[in-house]
């Protein structure tokens, strides 16, 4: 999904099939998968591996990037709905639908080095906006995003 504001495309994420149904979501792009900060790693790794979507140049986008989403002007959710939150009613292809955890934190690539906390990433929490620094062992969403 392009964001023309940007430039940046951002991975589109899908929300898995009932159980026993048809796969039509992957579980590395399933809105409902969670990851440390070194699994987030891994998966934008496997993505460039597989380029996802034709592309193999996506990473774990850096906090300003990750702050682009977000709507200032609204109080929740914070970001657009209508466009990372589209036609989400599982089951849904990324073909289909566009699905975002509202109410999750989404990892960074910033990390709290100049915090003297290296065991710390920057989030962004879509309900509300809201940027904090998180434990890097914590289980939160992800959206990989590339530069076009």
């Amino acid at each position: 999904m392009i964001d023309h504001r940007t430039g940046l495309e951002w991975e589109v994420l899908c929300d898995e099939d009932p159980e026993g149904g048809e796969v039509t979501c992957p579980t590395d792009h399933d809105v409902d998968t969670s990851y440390t900060w070194s699994e987030a790693l891994v998966k934008v790794e496997n993505m460039n591996a597989a380029e996802y979507g034709g592309h193999g140049d996506w990473r774990l986008p850096n906090i300003k990037e990750l702050q682009t989403l977000i709507k200032w002007d609204e109080v929740a959710p914070a970001i657009e709905p209508s466009v990372f939150d589209s036609n989400c009613v599982a089951p849904c292809a990324a073909s289909h639908c566009s699905c975002t955890a509202a109410d999750g934190f989404y990892w960074s690539s910033t990390n709290g080095h100049f915090l003297q906390q290296p065991e710390t990433a920057a989030t962004v929490h879509f309900l509300d906006g809201t940027t904090i620094f998180r434990i890097k062992d914590r289980s939160l969403s992800v959206r990989a995003v590339r530069s076009r």
